[in-house]
């Protein structure tokens, strides 16, 4: 028997709170979608099921392509961290929406990645990017149990070799020069996710002071974007003001986390 793919997981679509739903939701009605970092084709295969839509993926691994074919107009075995791995991928008048679920994060230069799928999309086109959240409370919780131990998945999958907090997203799509458009959030306790037990081991008292984190149970971050109208002031357009950073939020929170730092040493 075949040995299933790391990254074939089951889309459940009726859950409301898994980044791949959320951004299969986000891509509409006939349009020709490119999914860059497919792997086997979860995603894929669910949206060359949406009517009107038609899907090309980009993908590195051999094991995964004949995995992706039955469900794409075509495949493109492509290195995301070579520079010129967009090459021969475009197609006439450019892809209406280009999806990156869970990639960025695996490259060398996301930066400049994200910034090279411009020149791929139609001149109204639209970028859909779910990304984890290295603020999640689990995280902070296993950098307080002196632990940043990497795992097969999840969060610290081993092979993350980026990360990301609100104010970096901000960063990475305006520096791409692109606007965000639309973000959602997938939300999950420290108690319901891969790093629990760090969570558990923490004193009450520090879970009381880290629970008041506005951004602290955001699990991933899923982003639409698209490309800066230059005849617009883009200062603060590229992050919806429900998610747009407060500078006191995170003052309160830095007391916080000092505060939990110095409980910390005094009791153990």
């Amino acid at each position: 028997m075949n040995e299933r793919h790391k990254y074939d997981y089951h889309v459940n679509l009726s859950d409301d709170n898994f980044a791949a739903t959320k951004v299969l939701k986000m891509i509409g009605e006939n349009k020709n979608v490119l999914e860059i970092g497919a792997g086997p084709g979860a995603i894929t295969q669910h949206i060359s099921n949406i009517p009107g839509c038609h899907v090309s993926a980009v993908e590195l691994d051999s094991s995964a392509l004949p995995l992706l074919k039955p469900f794409c107009q075509q495949v493109f075995q492509r290195n995301l961290n070579e520079a010129n791995w967009h090459e021969g991928v475009n197609i006439a008048g450019g892809y209406d929406v280009i999806v990156a679920a869970d990639v960025l994060e695996h490259l060398l230069d996301p930066w400049q990645t994200l910034a090279s799928l411009k020149s791929l999309l139609s001149h109204d086109g639209h970028i859909i990017v779910s990304l984890p959240h290295a603020g999640h409370l689990g995280i902070i919780a296993a950098l307080l149990n002196d632990d940043f131990r990497y795992h097969e998945w999840g969060l610290l999958d081993r092979t993350h070799i980026r990360f990301f907090c609100m104010n970096n997203v901000h960063d990475l799509f305006q520096g791409a020069g692109l606007s965000i458009i639309d973000t959602d959030h997938v939300i999950h306790s420290p108690m319901d996710m891969e790093l629990a037990k760090y969570w558990k081991a923490l004193p009450s008292q520090t879970k009381k002071c880290l629970n008041n984190s506005k951004n602290g149970h955001i699990y991933q971050f899923v982003i639409k974007a698209t490309i800066v109208d230059s005849s617009i002031s883009n200062t603060d357009a590229t992050m919806p003001k429900n998610t747009q950073p407060k500078p006191a939020f995170f003052s309160r929170c830095l007391r916080l986390l000092r505060r939990t730092v110095r409980y910390i040493r005094s009791n153990f």
